[in-house]
């Protein structure tokens, strides 16, 4: 039995290598291919520099509690923190500082530019009491600058009242003021589509019409926001003044009820953005606030532009090579497997009907 597997084992040593004695040339064909390609890849791959900046994140800044949960709660700070910065509104605003941009308005630029910004800037935590910026490019010079601009946003946002963050106040307030700004764009367009010209006499006319309709509303007798009391049968001077009132705006009743419709639409809007203007606080925080005490956040030293950039042209040469190899190998099997000649001494016995005593070395002709 052990000698059965011996000469198994020398038949397919020699067998190996006959292989490598016929086969080498194509073995070593997608290798010769690889080599060109791998330098090229060397060559042509682009390289990234990184500047970096620390910001140290003071105990103050970890809560009052304790644990896992601390470790947890400041993941959850930075992914916070990452999300606004990279943010449409955000970036938006930092593209022509940290990015080449060369037509802010096209949209599709712009597009295209925010995703490349996105994908260059990362935050990353560093133990439990440090925040890493990093910011990467193809240009080393400059990269510094660029990364103070967005450390100099970051700190606004997490120190100062941010413009793109709104409390539940502001907020409401926002949406109750679009409302008005759209009513009072309602009321100019229906006053330019019945043919008045003069927009601002007759929005005057119509506020002294208004206020001759609503007395109380005009003496302060109505709560603001409430909807003002209509006078069902007015006094007839009181009548004949409406009246009047509204043959200055317009001979055509029609005219005059569409636009007096549009311009209560308007002061209703106008009285329930004054109301919770009143009754809301619009100074509450509005800050990215996510740390407690955002005034410790530190930032340690000023980046400075990277001197050594990092490449992936070894990592493609490798894999490169790796496949020429894997292909040589691959072509070798495929030939091989089209191969009709003799290749073991079982073949040989097999054919022949005898045994083989020996192998003799080709002889030359």
């Amino acid at each position: 039995m052990g000698g059965k597997l011996s000469q198994n084992l020398r038949e397919y040593a020699v067998l190996g290598l006959d292989v490598v004695r016929r086969r080498w040339l194509v073995f070593f064909l997608p290798i010769a291919l690889a080599v060109p390609l791998a330098a090229l890849a060397i060559h042509f791959a682009p390289t990234k520099y990184s500047a970096k900046s620390l910001i140290l994140l003071q105990s103050s800044n970890r809560g009052n509690t304790a644990g896992g949960y601390v470790r947890q709660n400041l993941v959850e700070q930075v992914q916070a923190i990452d999300a606004w910065l990279k943010s449409d509104h955000v970036l938006r605003d930092l593209l022509p500082q940290i990015t080449d941009l060369k037509d802010p308005n096209d949209p599709k630029q712009v597009s295209a530019m925010i995703r490349v910004a996105r994908a260059s800037i990362s935050l990353g935590l560093v133990g439990g009491s440090a925040l890493e910026v990093t910011l990467e490019g193809r240009n080393p010079n400059g990269l510094s600058k660029k990364l103070e601009v967005i450390l100099a946003r970051l700190m606004e946002g997490l120190t100062g009242p941010e413009h793109g963050i709104f409390n539940a106040s502001q907020f409401v307030l926002i949406q109750k003021e679009e409302g008005v700004r759209q009513a009072n764009d309602a009321l100019d367009e229906a006053i330019t589509r019945v043919g008045l010209q003069n927009t601002d006499l007759v929005r005057r006319q119509l506020q002294v019409l208004y206020d001759a309709q609503n007395p109380r509303r005009r003496f302060g007798e109505t709560q603001p926001g409430s909807r003002p009391a209509r006078t069902t049968d007015p006094a007839p001077q009181d009548a004949r003044q409406i009246t009047t009132l509204e043959q200055q705006i317009s001979a055509d009743p029609v005219v005059v009820g569409e636009l007096k419709r549009y311009y209560e639409a308007y002061q209703m809007a106008l009285a329930e953005y004054q109301t919770l203007k009143e009754r809301m606080s619009s100074q509450g925080s509005n800050y990215v606030g996510i740390f407690d005490s955002a005034e410790n956040v530190i930032v340690v030293g000023r980046p400075q532009d990277p001197i050594v950039g990092e490449s992936a042209a070894r990592k493609l040469a490798i894999v490169v090579i790796f496949l020429g190899i894997m292909g040589g190998g691959g072509l070798v099997w495929l030939v091989e497997m089209f191969y009709t000649g003799l290749r073991t001494r079982d073949e040989f016995e097999v054919l022949a009907g005898v045994p083989v005593i020996a192998r003799l070395q080709r002889l030359p002709r």
